[in-house]
């Protein structure tokens, strides 16, 4: 080993001494350091919680959408309108008593007698024996021919031959056993057959139809000389039987 002579031991401690104010100024410097470091971060702190807090802000706006209601107001308005034409009904009533007239309708009252005595006309024309509707005046005449000539009842025997063989019983009554005999009156005219009518009509309008047929279906005999030339009124029995 080597001994440190005291020069070199007193120059040592001098440089030692120099050295000892370094220390301090590294704590000034670290001090400062943390300083700056406690200052950023509450800065940072500072900007994090500015700019958190807006978020909340954006949910009220969602909350003023649903608003829209108003459409209750077009349910009372057709409530309203029909009362007011209840008023215009008063009136028609008023009105209605004023033609309470009783000589106007005492006019027409005369009118359907003159139409009742047209019928009486032909119902007593149908009694006779020769009875032409559509001339009035020569009615009577063919009576008078008839009963002084006096149809022979051979051509009367003819007439309800050709109308019975023209009888049709109807389908609609077969399988019943229903059987009629109805009285048809027709005019007749050189083998001409006109105003065809049951005389009597039976409780089955059925057959009464389906006797007026036959009439108007059969081929009618041709007139003797006496009746030629002159409408006949005349009468046949027509005979139904479900065999």
């Amino acid at each position: 080993m080597t001994m440190l002579s005291m020069s070199e031991v007193t120059a040592g401690r001098t440089r030692m001494r120099v050295s000892e104010p370094w220390p301090w100024k590294a704590m000034t410097v670290a001090l400062a350091l943390e300083a700056i470091l406690l200052g950023l971060t509450t800065a940072w702190l500072a900007t994090s919680t500015s700019t958190r807090e807006p978020t909340p802000d954006t949910a009220p706006i969602m909350l003023t959408m649903p608003a829209p209601e108003p459409a209750v107001d077009p349910t009372p308005k057709p409530v309203e309108p029909p009362k007011p034409p209840v008023t215009p009904l008063r009136r028609e009533t008023t009105r209605k008593p004023e033609p309470s007239h009783v000589a106007k309708p005492a006019q027409p009252t005369q009118e359907p007698t003159k139409t009742e005595t047209l019928p009486i006309k032909t119902v007593a024309g149908s009694d006779l024996p020769a009875a032409p509707v559509p001339a009035p005046t020569p009615a009577p005449t063919p009576p008078s021919n008839s009963s002084a000539a006096g149809p022979d009842e051979r051509f009367i025997a003819k007439l309800r031959a050709a109308v019975q063989a023209a009888v049709v019983y109807p389908m609609s009554l077969r399988g019943m056993g229903l059987s009629a005999s109805i009285d048809v009156e027709f005019v007749y005219a050189d083998g001409v057959v006109s105003n065809v009518r049951v005389s009597r009509p039976g409780r089955i309008a059925t057959l009464d139809q389906a006797a007026v047929a036959a009439v108007q279906r059969a081929t009618m005999p041709s007139p003797p000389a006496t009746l030629a030339g002159s409408p006949h009124a005349f009468k046949v029995r027509v005979i139904f039987s479900d065999a």
